[in-house]
């Protein structure tokens, strides 16, 4: 995905974009899976049923994707990724003690007047999986670690960047990307950043 996208940073992404990058997708896939296993031999067997289903699995992101943007049209609204692949650490002090915290953000992107955090999961998310209820409860039993990391994301981004109004962090999930982007929620409302940084500390101690 970052491949893909590298060559169409800070510019608003097009139908026709994402129809040149479905056009050189299967070169992409071979080019990244024999980088990958190098020496497997990737058109038999088992490896090759991988790599065709990661194949699948990108067209229907892809095509999911240019149905985003050509929706986003209609409403005369982008999409554009700001970032991908973003390195982001801070230092956070708790009862003495110094942590260093690091994270590498999948995309940065911004659409409907809102900058998006975006992890991409291979797996099936749903938006219980993200939905904080005041407390943190869930997060502090160990049941919402999803949630957490984009709490994290969330927190490193706040701590670096001197503005980040209108933030919203989520998921896409490349096996159930009918459920389009599944953002961060709290009390099933979305989630505020404004307090990120006191509320993260005081997670932290707990």
């Amino acid at each position: 995905l970052e491949s893909a996208y590298r060559g169409l940073i800070g510019q608003a992404l097009s139908t026709s974009d994402i129809d040149k990058i479905l056009l050189g997708l299967h070169e992409r896939v071979d080019f990244s899976t024999q980088k990958i296993f190098q020496d497997r031999e990737m058109d038999f067997g088992i490896n090759l049923l991988t790599k065709e289903s990661a194949y699948a699995s990108l067209v229907r992101f892809f095509k999911w994707e240019q149905s985003q943007i050509e929706h986003l049209a209609t409403m005369g609204q982008h999409l554009q990724i700001n970032t991908l692949e973003t390195k982001l650490e801070a230092d956070i002090h708790v009862e003495g003690h110094l942590i260093k915290m690091k994270g590498v953000i999948d995309r940065i992107d911004y659409c409907c007047d809102q900058l998006r955090i975006i992890d991409y999961k291979t797996g099936g998310v749903e938006q219980k999986d993200l939905n904080l209820d005041s407390s943190f409860i869930k997060i502090l039993d160990g049941n919402q670690p999803k949630a957490l990391q984009l709490l994290t994301y969330g927190y490193l981004w706040k701590k670096n960047m001197a503005k980040s109004d209108n933030l919203s962090a989520g998921i896409i999930s490349l096996k159930n990307i009918s459920n389009d982007f599944i953002p961060l929620t709290e009390d099933k409302k979305p989630f505020n950043w404004l307090g990120i940084e006191e509320q993260f500390s005081d997670l932290m101690r707990q």
